[in-house]
């Protein structure tokens, strides 16, 4: 097997980012043609904030996967994989790359799939993977999915 690179983002991979925030419309509501999310996110990969796993071939634009945090709320902000993409462990390799980034002193949270619904079962059993718990309910997503937010407790220096 082929060795997956995470990396920072950049500017080149805006496209792609759009192409995935498009395929996950359903659950998340409106965002590709959003002004108000390509500003963002373009200022979040201007800033470092997000990472990607690209296609083996050179010239694809769209992306395998993709994760967005903040630095400031120390939080998983975004993750998405491509449902082509989805089972080979892209969204475990992103999630544990955020991780090393996020400051595990601090709590770190994520706005993620109620308990219950179907399409999020993948997300929640990653997150569970990595350590994080059930904080408290949350607003449904735009396109109406509940939501919960999730919480990794901050590791103290001993």
């Amino acid at each position: 097997m082929n060795k997956i690179n995470i990396t920072d983002a950049t500017i080149d991979d805006f496209p792609g980012w759009l192409e995935l925030a498009g395929e996950v419309e359903h659950l998340f509501g409106p965002m590709a043609r959003e002004k108000s999310f390509q500003d963002h996110l373009k200022e979040s990969i201007s800033n470092k904030c997000c990472f990607c796993v690209r296609p083996k071939t050179a010239g694809n634009a769209m992306l395998r996967g993709a994760i967005a945090v903040s630095f400031d709320t120390n939080e998983i902000c975004w993750l998405a994989v491509r449902s082509a993409d989805r089972g080979q462990g892209l969204g475990k390799l992103l999630l544990a790359h955020a991780l090393t980034r996020l400051d595990t002193s601090r709590d770190i949270r994520v706005q993620t799939f109620a308990p219950g619904v179907a399409e999020g079962r993948a997300a929640r059993a990653l997150y569970l993977h990595f350590g994080f718990s059930d904080c408290n309910l949350s607003d449904p997503t735009p396109a109406g999915i509940p939501t919960v937010i999730m919480k990794k407790v901050a590791r103290h220096a001993e």
